[in-house]
């Protein structure tokens, strides 16, 4: 079952319109990622209830590609500085 989250969410009558392109960014998202609410929560349950659970766990593709690239990014930065990491020890 899906919500109507994204289309009922409510929206301040006041706006800052330097914030216009990120406003419209996310309602876009919201309305492109919407996830099935009750398969995010089943998948958080099983996550949070299995014998070892994650530290970290992320929903959706979307969600899960955007993780990967911050850990990449993460990897190549600490390899990048690798040598002066470990010349202080």
């Amino acid at each position: 079952m899906r919500t109507d989250f994204n289309t009922t969410m409510p929206v301040g009558r006041q706006t800052i319109e330097d914030y216009a392109e990120l406003r419209a960014s996310a309602m876009e998202s919201l309305r492109v990622h919407g996830a099935d609410p009750a398969t995010a929560a089943s998948a958080i349950v099983e996550a949070i209830c299995a014998e070892t659970p994650p530290l970290h766990f992320v929903v959706g593709k979307t969600a899960l590609e955007g993780a990967r690239e911050k850990v990449c990014a993460l990897s190549a930065e600490l390899s990048a500085w690798e040598s002066l990491s470990v010349s202080g020890s």
